[in-house]
């Protein structure tokens, strides 16, 4: 015998397949939004500790044999922690370099470069300009290469003669006639910039020698007659020369730590070193060329961040020079030391 299912039966199937069809959406969007917020929590937990996925799978078990050394020898708390430190770009800091030179009499010149991450910035950086004394720093830097050969002394004694004075600068010309050693005519050089403790290092120095030290150093090719004469340099090739004492490129350790030394001794502190605190050391070389109106300044700055800071500049006194060089030197010792 056939059974008729009563209508009011298959309605409630009905009611209840559709409640069942709207407790499952409802249970599905409960579950999409559960895992949306645990989604959400695990990501805010993994910006919260900034360790990268690949990092931290990589973390202890590869070299970094292509990276600087400096950064691939530190653990991943100490690489998160200086990360920030590698500025790329420096881009604010010469905006506000520019409106210092907006603002000042003569044609400036600069190059900059934070010795960390090597991010640089240049303003005419490769207009050249006669460097003046900026290059008794080579000639010192070749005779060192001649005593780290065994081919000079720093103790041996030379007299002063007639060919060897120069009254332009210095007060060694008033010793005429007297031994001076090897030493203390490099020391004159840098400590005082004086021309006849340099031009009597010269006549040690070999073509030869000449040639390899300025190659060596990153600089043009000039003889030392032309430079003597005013051969010119953009102020990014001469901070070359202190790249290479910073980092040993071509003297020994001994031999630059000294030459460094020297320099952030100097009796010139105006320029560079009136911009920065006094406990900060700064190791540089001045340049004036009188006659062009030329006052340069070039040197390393041992902030928390150490930089170079080359400024070059024409059309100006004395005076006017240091005032805008010790202007931007601030400027950027107090960019660099707050990030």
């Amino acid at each position: 015998m056939e059974t008729t299912e009563h209508p009011s039966t298959h309605s409630n199937k009905i009611i209840q397949a559709k409640s069942t069809t709207k407790s499952t959406k409802i249970i599905l969007i409960l579950l999409a939004i559960s895992l949306l917020i645990n989604i959400c929590l695990i990501c805010q937990t993994t910006n919260k500790n900034a360790i990268p996925i690949i990092d931290a799978e990589l973390d202890g078990s590869q070299s970094f044999s292509l990276i600087d050394p400096n950064v691939a020898e530190l653990d991943m708390k100490e690489f998160l922690e200086n990360k920030e430190g590698y500025i790329s770009s420096y881009t604010p800091l010469k905006t506000e370099i520019e409106k210092i030179l907006a603002n000042s009499t003569g044609y400036y010149g600069v190059y900059f470069e934070e010795l960390h991450s090597h991010a640089w910035l240049g303003i005419n950086e490769r207009k050249k300009y006669k460097p003046a004394s900026l290059l008794k720093t080579t000639t010192v830097a070749s005779i060192l290469s001649l005593v780290e050969e065994n081919k000079l002394s720093l103790d041996k004694e030379v007299t002063l003669t007639e060919d060897d004075i120069n009254y332009q600068f210095g007060t060694l010309y008033q010793e005429k006639g007297s031994k001076i050693s090897i030493k203390k005519l490099i020391e004159n050089s840098l400590l005082h910039s004086d021309n006849t403790a340099i031009k009597t290092l010269h006549q040690f120095i070999t073509d030869e020698k000449w040639i390899e030290t300025r190659l060596a150093m990153g600089l043009p090719l000039v003889s030392i007659e032309e430079s003597e004469k005013g051969t010119e340099l953009t102020r990014k090739e001469f901070s070359r020369i202190f790249h290479s004492l910073y980092y040993s490129g071509y003297l020994s350790r001994a031999s630059s730590n000294w030459m460094l030394s020297l320099l952030s001794q100097t009796e010139f502190h105006e320029g560079i070193p009136a911009g920065v605190p006094k406990n900060i050391k700064v190791a540089h070389k001045i340049g004036i060329w009188a006659a062009e109106g030329d006052v340069h300044d070039c040197g390393i700055v041992y902030a928390n961040k150490p930089y170079i800071l080359c400024i070059m500049s024409s059309g100006v006194t004395q005076e006017q020079g240091d005032k805008t060089i010790k202007e931007i030197s601030s400027k950027v010792y107090k960019y660099v030391s707050t990030r």
